[in-house]
């Protein structure tokens, strides 16, 4: 089962040193433009106001439902924080300092782009939006204290308007407070005057069903009275006993009879003391019973239900008439008395210094932004980069080895050796050791024996296959192999060309000179029109023979799946230690799929950075089919110096190692 490659922090690095020119480019961008942004802004100051907003006082009067508020509740507070940002105090505070005649004001109340409307209402809401655009509310947590701020370019406007908006704030508060007064003294004293009737009409039904009862209830106590019990019992009534002023008649009655008893004894009836004493005796009788006919007809009275309703709504009138009566003296008296429940603590004073732009602040931040954005877009660039980078690329699509890395030429206009043919001209360069580092791999890439005959090919064009398969061969020769060159590239051969190349090392012509013409080669041969022998070319380089393609045919993949071809790589084996075959590419043609099947191993060269890992996986895929063995793959052209490998260092020392050793010659 195939693990996913651990990933360590030099895979990050590498990215980031890849990409580096992604990273500074929006880095300096980024600061550049912050940076001009933040030197060329105009200065904004801010002037802040302090205002304390109290509890309601509501000790003054005691008409808490029409003046008083509940200052405790977090609603009322939120409340004021939005009259301090409504349009009604924007507009005050406009209109009272004539901020649409300043020039700031002007240029925001004008229409935007090519608009020419000139409506005054849309001027006045453009106006206010400005305004309100700069203003800030801050209540302080946990206190009462709420800081109004205004950020203008100019400092004393800026402490003027804040100022003049916490003025008129407590204007505004008071103009509330007297208009609710107002309203409710003349909702009470309508109230009043209904009132005042509904008591008098009340208390004259009641004093007119007070004077038609009596009447009626002295006639019922008279009948009773008739006899003797009845009148006992009007007596035994608790209402009579504890009456205090019965009590004292009857006091006064039974001294008045001990003074006729004592009187009898010494005169006769007819004595004027007995005659006056019986007649205070007799005047004192009548008013008790005439008292206690009354105790008891007011209780009659009392017990009538008629009685108590319209007693009850008579008091019930009278004392809602009192109230309202003394409220609406208090109305009037709060009228008088305007207190407001709001104060600036602290004056709003201009501004020494802007609160923007924050220079330091701002560059700081635009390094800090432009330095992860950067990092950020490498990394995002790098995920997008769909195409084979690195050997942890190639063991986790290909699941193949790799059997080498080839650096990049540079972008010499003139370089020093032809890179194509690196080994035989510069055998101790960086590249030269490469491809010796391939030819290595290849030939322990089979545990029975090395193999004899490679295929070399790529998922597409101009990948580096045939420079690949020249300098292999070139290996192969120097490591003491006789090997064989095969250019079945029938499509678009190069062999031939790359031997012909004006080089100090290697000649442009053979013994025979004739490397140009390409006329004898692999085509002639499998269509009989030449012998392997007469095509054959000797180079240079010992023990290196080259088989060039020779004229381009019409029908390229019959001719390499052809049996002939099956039977001249048998026949040459025989001749050859090596054979190297230059293959078109995989993808595109099925040229290269034929020729695996004849060969021992695939080598296959991707380029780094272009290959794309769909390309490569459809290369192995076609090569799967076939059934052909991919011995490992070549990643060719890497810039070990940009893509941040770690076998840069290495490279290097043969490349320092090689011109220091040219300069002593």
């Amino acid at each position: 089962m195939q693990t996913e490659p651990e990933v360590h922090l030099r895979d990050y690095l590498r990215v980031l040193q890849k990409r580096r020119w992604t990273v500074i480019a929006f880095f300096v961008i980024l600061v550049t433009t912050v940076a001009v942004g933040t030197f060329t802004a105009r200065p904004v100051y801010r002037s802040t106001v302090q205002i304390l907003i109290e509890r309601e006082n509501s000790n003054v009067v005691s008409i808490q439902e029409v003046l008083a508020i509940d200052a405790t509740a977090t609603d009322y507070y939120q409340t004021q924080y939005e009259i301090l940002k409504s349009e009604t105090l924007a507009r005050r505070v406009i209109d009272r300092l004539h901020l649409d005649r300043q020039p700031d004001f002007q240029d925001a109340a004008a229409p935007s782009g090519n608009s020419t409307d000139q409506d005054p209402e849309q001027k006045n809401r453009r106006l206010l939006k400005s305004f309100l655009s700069e203003l800030t509310i801050s209540p302080i947590r946990n206190s009462r204290l709420v800081k109004v701020e205004y950020d203008s370019h100019d400092p004393q406007l800026a402490a003027q308007v804040a100022n003049t908006l916490a003025d008129e704030y407590i204007h505004y508060n008071m103009e509330l407070k007297i208009k609710a007064a107002q309203q409710a003294g003349d909702w009470l004293r309508q109230r009043v005057d209904e009132m005042q009737a509904k008591v008098k009409e009340s208390e004259e039904a009641f004093e007119k069903f007070k004077e038609s009862i009596p009447t009626q209830i002295t006639t019922q106590v008279e009948s009773k009275a008739e006899s003797r019990k009845a009148m006992k019992e009007m007596e035994s009534r608790p209402e009579v006993v504890n009456n205090k002023f019965i009590q004292e008649i009857r006091t006064e009655e039974i001294r008045l009879t001990a003074k006729l008893s004592e009187l009898s004894k010494k005169y006769g009836r007819k004595h004027p003391q007995m005659i006056q004493v019986r007649s205070e005796l007799a005047t004192l009788r009548d008013r008790l019973e005439r008292e206690i006919k009354r105790l008891v007809g007011a209780v009659k009275i009392e017990e009538s239900p008629q009685y108590l309703l319209l007693k009850r709504e008579a008091d019930a009138n009278r004392q809602l008439y009192e109230v309202l009566l003394k409220r609406l003296k208090e109305t009037a008296l709060t009228e008088n008395l305007p207190r407001s429940n709001i104060q600036v603590v602290d004056p709003a004073q201009p501004s020494e210094s802007p609160i923007k732009p924050r220079k330091g602040m701002n560059l700081l931040l635009a390094v800090i932004v432009g330095l992860a954005m950067g990092t950020g877009l490498a990394f995002f660039f790098e995920y997008l980069d769909n195409t084979i980078k690195g050997p942890e690329d190639i063991e986790r699509v290909l699941a193949a080895p790799l059997l080498g890395i080839v650096p990049s030429a540079g972008r010499a206009k003139k370089p020093i050796h032809p890179i194509e043919t690196i080994l035989s001209a510069d055998p101790k360069s960086s590249h030269a050791e490469a491809y010796r580092t391939i030819r290595t791999g290849v030939l322990l890439s089979s545990a029975e024996r090395p193999p004899k005959v490679v295929l070399v090919t790529s998922p597409g064009p101009v990948e580096g296959k045939t420079t690949t398969a020249a300098n292999l061969a070139i290996a192969m020769a120097q490591a003491g192999s006789s090997t064989l060159l095969i250019d079945a590239d029938l499509r678009r051969p190069r062999i031939h060309q790359l031997f012909a190349q004006e080089s100090h090392d290697i000649p442009r012509k053979d013994s025979d000179g004739k490397w140009n013409d390409n006329i004898k080669g692999l085509g002639p041969v499998l269509v009989g029109e030449t012998t392997p022998e007469a095509a054959i070319r000797q180079t240079p380089i010992p023990l290196l023979s080259v088989l060039t393609s020779g004229p381009i045919p019409p029908n390229p993949a019959d001719l390499l799946g052809s049996q002939r071809m099956r039977e001249l790589i048998g026949e040459l084996g025989r001749k050859f230690d090596r054979i190297i075959i230059d293959s078109p590419p995989l993808v595109p043609v099925t040229d290269a799929t034929l020729l695996a099947t004849l060969c021992d191993g695939v080598v296959l060269v991707v380029k780094g950075s272009q290959t794309t890992k769909h390309h490569a996986m459809d290369g192995r895929k076609r090569l799967d089919e076939a059934k052909a063995k991919l011995l490992g793959v070549v990643l060719n052209d890497v810039d070990l110096r940009k893509d941040g490998y770690h076998y840069y260092p290495y490279y290097q020392y043969y490349g320092k190692e090689e011109k220091g050793k040219r300069r002593k010659e």
